[in-house]
């Protein structure tokens, strides 16, 4: 009787030991690519020879992201041309298969016209089956016609 025990203590021990031994692992980074297209409105205000642009726009995504976005911004474009955004995105689509809602944060800086953007871009959250999304990256090119790139992965459920 003792042996039994003691082997059914063994057996729970070990299948425990095992669970423990498991672990849950985000998907490896996959590399993010694609065009995003926008088409903005804004109202502008000034001050100090600064150009303030309070903006939305309705974007459309190709490639990795695969879908449309709502998008509100801010432009500051200085006296010498020079210009910076930041921005919400508000993505509806799909990313590598899988489809849900995403929110995107921007940052980036314009060149003195003619205008070129460069900037950087961070998922912060998503629901459905972008929930646990993650990525971040680049994005540049010429006005609402931009490309970007980065690395994005899924992390555990």
């Amino acid at each position: 009787m003792r042996k039994v025990l003691l082997a059914t203590l063994v057996i729970c021990m070990l299948a425990l030991l095992s669970t423990l031994s498991m672990s849950v692992h985000a998907t490896p980074p996959a590399t993010a690519y694609g065009r995003w297209t926008y088409k903005p409105t804004f109202i502008s205000r000034w001050a100090d020879g600064n150009e303030f642009r309070y903006g939305e726009e309705v974007s459309t995504w190709t490639e990795s992201f695969d879908g449309i976005s709502h998008d509100v911004f801010t432009v500051v474009i200085h006296p010498s041309g020079f210009r910076n955004v930041k921005g919400l995105i508000s993505f509806v689509g799909s990313v590598n298969g899988k489809s849900g809602t995403m929110v995107i944060s921007f940052v980036g800086e314009g060149t003195p016209p003619p205008v070129t953007w460069s900037g950087q871009w961070v998922i912060l959250s998503g629901t459905d089956g972008l929930e646990n999304l993650r990525g971040q990256g680049t994005w540049w090119g010429p006005p609402t016609n931009v490309e970007y790139l980065g690395q994005i992965h899924f992390e555990p459920a």
